[in-house]
Order: C-alpha cells, then sequence, then structure tokens
C-alpha cells in the first residue's frame, strides 16, 4: 500500500459511518440504474424476438435461446482489478473499471450463440464467429468487435458519467449512447440474420430444427 492509499484509508476510517450510510446508497442507486437500464434493452429485444425465428429450447426444457442479443460486459471471463472488484454498473458503464491488465472494461450490446444446440466444438465456433465478423466488414466499420472469449460480436456503450448525475434519477437524454447503439444494431439487422441464417441451415442439431 502506497502513501496515497494509507492517507486514503485514514480518511475512510475516520468517516467510516458515513461510508457505510453511502454504500449502502450507492447499491441502491447501482440497482435503480441497472432497472431501468436492462428495462430499455429489453423493450428493444422484445421487438427482435418478434420479427426473428431463432431456435429456443421451451416445453418442458430449459428455456434457453439459441441465438440472442445480450446487454453486459465485453469478456465475461476476465478478472476485474483487485481494488475494483466490487465494481457498480454505473462504473461500468461509464469506464471507470479496469481488468487486471489494467485495460478498461467495456459494456454493450453483444450477439452470440449457445453451442449446444449446434454441432459445434469450442474451436468449431470460435472459428464460425471469426469468419462470420470478417465477411461482414461493415460491422467492424460501425465499431462492432470480434471477441473470441466470449465468441460474440460486440458492440460498445459508455454512458456520460456528469450527464447521469445531471439526471439522476430520471436518466432520459443520458441513456442517449444506448439508445444510439440499439438503433446501430437494428440497422445492421439483416447481417445478423444472415449470421442467424447460415448458423441454423449449416449446424443446427436435429432435435431443434422443428424451432427454425
Amino acid at each position: 500500500m502506497d502513501n496515497t492509499e494509507q492517507e486514503l484509508a485514514r480518511l475512510v476510517l475516520k468517516n467510516l459511518d458515513m461510508v457505510e450510510k453511502s454504500w449502502n446508497l450507492l447499491s441502491e442507486i447501482d440497482a435503480e440504474f441497472l432497472e431501468k437500464i436492462n428495462k430499455k434493452f429489453e423493450q428493444w429485444y422484445e421487438e427482435v424476438k418478434q420479427n426473428t425465428a431463432w431456435p429456443r429450447s421451451l416445453g418442458n426444457k430449459q428455456d434457453q435461446e439459441g441465438i440472442w442479443f445480450g446487454l453486459g460486459l465485453k469478456g465475461w471471463f476476465k478478472k476485474i482489478d483487485t481494488y475494483t472488484k466490487d465494481a457498480t454498473w454505473v462504473s461500468l458503464f461509464t469506464e471507470l473499471v479496469r481488468d487486471e491488465d489494467s485495460e478498461v472494461i467495456q459494456t454493450g450490446i453483444y450477439f452470440g450463440f449457445t453451442r449446444n444446440f449446434f454441432k459445434l466444438n469450442a474451436r468449431e465456433s470460435k472459428d464460425f464467429m471469426q469468419k462470420q465478423f470478417k465477411k461482414y466488414p461493415e460491422l467492424s466499420q460501425a465499431n462492432f468487435q470480434y471477441v473470441s472469449e466470449d465468441i460474440t460480436i460486440f458492440l460498445p456503450v459508455k454512458l456520460n458519467l456528469e450527464k447521469l448525475v445531471e439526471e439522476y434519477p430520471d436518466y432520459a437524454d443520458a441513456f442517449l449512447p444506448l439508445e444510439e447503439a440499439l438503433d446501430t444494431v437494428t440497422k445492421y439487422m439483416p447481417v445478423f440474420k444472415a449470421i442467424a441464417k447460415d448458423l441454423i441451415v449449416k449446424h443446427l442439431k436435429e432435435e431443434y430444427q422443428q424451432e427454425e
């Protein structure tokens, strides 16, 4: 622990009661933030699901999507730096958190598939998604990224902390970067549908083919 950290530790201990109350309040703020941002994403995603016929497990099977969009961290398996392991979603969406290699952890929208729906092993899944990403250069031109760790195509979303503070607790314009990112995904939906079709036609397991 260096001198700066020691001074910070003394300051925390000196104001421990306020720190505890602040932490509890931050947890509440973060939960509300996550609920609101997830709601905005889910409203968009429900419309997407109505316009696609991608395979799912239903009925007595686990309800699981074969091909999907999600909202969350880039690189699910990366470790968050020790000092920020309890990072809030507000901190993550404003890119204040770093991983153990001191690289900023990004959040955003990702497109991927559940491997047990398809006749692909881990390496074949990575090869498929990487080739598809290269097949459509317009994706990288629009700021999409291929993430090999997750086998996903990812679009970063960064929110402005000052805007979140200014608009708390409603976050109207503060969520504009997310809305713009969702619009971008919608713009390139024909590409994602083409990737999904290629995956389904060539690699879908027989037990799921009736759900195309």
